[in-house]
Parts: structure tokens; sequence; C-alpha cells
């Protein structure tokens, strides 16, 4: 066996998934498979849920096995079909090179892609002038336009009404807030519905040299309403900075925005982890906002303070 780890459960997966070591035989066994130059070695990249790592001028991602507990066929189903479908709407996505399954100990889907390298950081763009600021914004924009299609039939639904979905990642707020969220996800209209990517966050996009700007990590995709996007474009790219946000919005009622901003917030399968992760920025206690009006209106005062 080129897999040598036993898996039995997602701590079992957690534990390796990051394993250079680990995961080299089996790396250059699917690289022989697709007629693929070898590698020499593996380089680690973000973690995620699935095992990345660059090799050569490539990226191999191996998705977790059905034995970790984890069903990730549907990520690699919806992965391979929403970059073909990214391709075909002219936004920049890595060349996807070879995809399929390969039997081990286990049965590992993976999928190899070009690397794009990355001229500079989100972090770096925070610090940028106006303008560089405003063609960022613009270049998320086009993407979402671009991408925010009826696209029949590409992905299966999923009901954004069911709480199940996101409340194991609503503890530590504040109850009443995550009933609020819960009520307001209840009563929203679902029948306009187009694909989202639902990530669009500082692990998913690449800056190029020409300051063009790469999507990545498909695998969260979904078919929502468009506002489904904007948490976390708004908390977890532009990190609720004002000139991002202003120029994102462009000439949007602010107050319209903002309702669509919580509506967003209320049936992302991710909303806990977004909400946790921007008051730790802002240094409140994760309890501390108790209703949608005060979440509101902290956002207001951050993201239009005149």
């Amino acid at each position: 066996m080129l897999f040598e780890h036993t898996l039995n459960g997602w701590d079992s997966w957690s534990s390796v998934f990051q394993s250079r070591e680990a995961f080299f035989p089996l790396a250059n066994a699917i690289f022989r498979k697709e007629g693929l130059p070898l590698a020499e070695s593996l380089e680690n990249l973000p973690p995620g849920t699935n095992a990345v790592f660059q090799a050569n001028e490539l990226i191999i991602k191996i998705y977790a096995p059905i034995q970790t507990n984890m069903d990730t066929q549907q990520d690699y189903a919806t992965e391979l079909a929403v970059m073909e479908f990214a391709m075909n709407h002219n936004i920049s996505t890595p060349k996807i090179i070879g995809h399929g399954e390969f039997m081990d100990k286990y049965l590992f889907r993976y999928l190899i892609m070009d690397y794009v390298p990355a001229a500079s950081s989100i972090q770096e763009l925070l610090l940028a002038s106006s303008s560089e600021k405003k063609d960022f914004a613009d270049h998320i924009k086009q993407i979402s336009v671009k991408l925010h299609q009826p696209a029949q039939n590409l992905l299966p639904r999923i009901d954004l009404r069911n709480q199940d979905n996101r409340m194991n990642r609503m503890d530590g707020l504040n109850p009443n807030l995550i009933k609020e969220l819960a009520r307001c996800a209840e009563n929203l209209d679902y029948d306009e519905v187009v694909l989202v990517h639902g990530d669009i966050t500082r692990d998913n996009l690449i800056i190029g040299t020409d300051r063009s700007v790469t999507l990545i990590d498909f695998a969260d995709c979904i078919m929502a309403p468009a506002y489904y996007e904007l948490p976390a474009i708004i908390f977890e790219l532009f990190l609720c900075d004002q000139e991002l946000v202003a120029e994102y919005i462009g000439e949007e009622d602010r107050e319209l925005f903002l309702d669509a901003l919580i509506k967003g917030l209320s049936i992302h399968l991710f909303c806990g982890f977004i909400l946790k992760d921007y008051f730790e920025r802002i240094d409140i206690p994760r309890d501390s906002v108790a209703s949608i009006d005060e979440l509101r209106l902290l956002l207001q005062k951050q993201l239009f303070p005149h």
C-alpha cells in the first residue's frame, strides 16, 4: 500500500492530511497514472478539509475518503462541474490537468491543476492606494456577476431553511441572535437562486503580477440567492475595509445592502464561524450581540460611519 496510515474518522485524517511524507508515494502514483512528471517533493499549501500540495508547477488535491466520515464525493463533483462552468464564463481559474479516482488502501479522488503563483497578498492590498482598492473591488464584482447565473441542473439544491446545516457552527453566539437569524432564514424567498461560490475569502483568491484575480476552491459552491455570497466577501475577504466595501457596492442603497448582508448571514452554512471571527477581530465577546438589530447597528457604524 502506498498510503500506510489507518483512517477511522475525522481525527485520524486531520492528524495526517498535511503530511508530505504520508502522501508523497500516493501523489507520485497518481502523477504516473496521469502521464505526468513525478514530483521530487511536495510542498504544503494552506490547510482546509482535503490534502492539498504543490508539486513542481502543479497542485494536487486529494479528497478525504469516506473512512474519514467526510462525504467528499459531492465536493469532488461540485468542484469539477463549477470549474468547467467558470472557465466557460471567462472566470480566471486554475487549468484542470487531470482528475479521477485511485484505489489504494482507500479510494482516493483527486484533482490536478496548474499552479498559479501569487504576486501579493490580500493583507498588502488593505494597505494599498484607493485606486488599487477600487480595481480589486471591481474585479470581485465582475467575478460575482459572471458566476451568479441560474445554471440549472449544475448542482443539486440544498434546503437553506434547514438549520441543522449550520447550528453546530453557531455555538458561543448569543442564543437570541441565533434564533432571530434562523427566523430570518425561514422567511426568505428561495424561488430565485443562482450559482454562488460561498467562500470568496483571502485563502481562495490569487492576485497575479498584473493584478489579475484567480478564483480557487469551488467545493463549497451551491445554488442560493445571490446575497449568500456577501458574508464571505465582506467579512473574510475585505475584512470590513470601508473603502473596499464602498467600491464593491457602488451606488447601491446602504440600507438595502445591509438588508442583503444580514439575509446572506442568516442562510450561510458558515455563518457562525464568520460572525465569531468578526467579533474576535473587533475585540468584543462572541455573545455580546443579542439581536439582528444590534448586529445591523454594529455593521452600519463600521462600514458606513459617515
